[in-house]
């Protein structure tokens, strides 16, 4: 019996290079936004052939980064679909697409005031 891997693997403008080498028994998971701000959606891709499958509409805009925990739980950061643009922690479900916030980051990396971290402790730059 071949052991099942699962990768998630984030997708910017709904592109996705995959290398070369074959990948058996994986399921793949990706995220696509609707321009800058539309809402994200979940697909899972093939490893074998490379297609794409929409699960659903997340009900968050832009996703950045999806991980799947030992648990099977699939979380990504996102942003609240309100305009207020709060980044947020969401799980995802893997069979509907639909995410569910769990919490508000406090802090968000991509932002040049955000705290930098240090021994789980946030400090200002």
């Amino acid at each position: 019996m071949k052991a099942r891997h699962r990768v998630c693997v984030p997708i910017l403008a709904g592109l996705l290079v995959l290398g070369s080498s074959r990948v058996e028994g994986v399921t793949l998971y990706a995220t696509t936004t609707n321009g800058p701000d539309g809402v994200s959606s979940l697909y899972t891709i093939d490893s074998q052939t490379g297609v794409a499958t929409f699960v659903g509409s997340t009900g968050f805009q832009r996703i950045s980064a999806i991980e799947l925990s030992a648990g099977g739980v699939l979380y990504g950061t996102a942003e609240r679909n309100d305009g207020s643009d709060t980044p947020v922690l969401i799980k995802i479900n893997r069979t509907t697409g639909a995410g569910t916030e769990v919490g508000v980051q406090l802090a968000t990396p991509m932002r040049e005031s955000s705290p930098r971290w240090t021994s789980g402790r946030p400090r200002k730059s």
